[in-house]
């Protein structure tokens, strides 16, 4: 199984007051162990739900 990781990105649209959340592929990992090492590298973080998790960039 391919493992994608993607970055989160909200897209406003001007005086609608509408917002759409885009999800831009990142890299792409041939096992989990290899996503997991890539993220901990980086500096990312887990987060969202058990059941649905999503990977969202580290703030400084």
């Amino acid at each position: 199984m391919i493992q994608i990781l993607a970055r989160e990105t909200n897209v406003e649209f001007a005086g609608t007051g509408k917002f759409r959340i885009e999800l831009l592929p990142v890299a792409l990992f041939k096992t989990h162990e290899s996503l997991l090492e890539y993220c901990h590298r980086k500096g990312y973080k887990k987060t969202g739900l058990d059941w649905m998790p999503s990977l969202r960039e580290k703030r400084i």
